[in-house]
Order: structure tokens, then C-alpha cells, then sequence
């Protein structure tokens, strides 16, 4: 079964080659199975529609300097500030 994703929210930055990387607050909803909430980097297209460049795997991010600016911008809008996944307080080991 598909497994479609709504967005609740973005924010993003845009890069010179025309391409934005975004971070959205999402739901990724399973159908009969369920859903889950949490967040995603996704790249948009440099065209006029600004769409969605879904790679398998995850989304290049240029530097940990456009997380940061990411989260920070991200941090005050209410769809961010109050969305957590089911296992948001899940964490057993941090891994370094």
C-alpha cells in the first residue's frame, strides 16, 4: 500500500541553482496501518512550481550550518513548536 504524506508546514532556503531544500513538519499516513508524525528535509525543484524532488533516501544536505538555519527558523512557527512522532521520547543510546 502507498503511504501519502500530508505537510503541515515549511520553511526553506534557496539556493542559487534554483533548487529550495526544505524542512517540513509531516504525517506520513499507512492507510489500514496507521500513521506517523514527525519531520523530513526534502529538496523542491527550481521551477516556477516548486516541485517536490522526492529521492529515495534521504535529502543532500549542503552543510550542518543549513540545518541549523533550518530548525532555528522553523523553532517559533506552531506546526514545528508542537508536532512530535509517537516516539519522540523514545530515545534508549545516543550513538556517536
Amino acid at each position: 500500500m502507498a503511504t501519502n504524506v500530508h505537510v503541515h508546514d515549511e520553511v526553506g532556503i534557496r539556493f542559487k541553482h534554483g533548487g529550495t531544500l526544505c524542512f517540513q513538519a509531516v504525517t506520513y499516513d499507512h492507510g489500514p496501518d496507521g500513521h506517523e508524525d514527525g519531520f523530513r528535509f526534502i529538496w523542491r525543484d527550481g521551477n516556477a512550481n516548486g516541485n517536490l524532488m522526492a529521492h529515495r533516501g534521504g535529502a543532500r544536505i549542503p552543510t550542518m550550518h543549513h540545518i541549523s538555519i533550518l530548525t532555528t527558523l522553523a523553532a517559533e512557527r506552531p506546526a514545528f513548536k508542537n508536532w512530535r512522532g509517537w516516539d519522540a521520547d523514545d530515545i534508549v543510546q545516543v550513538i556517536v
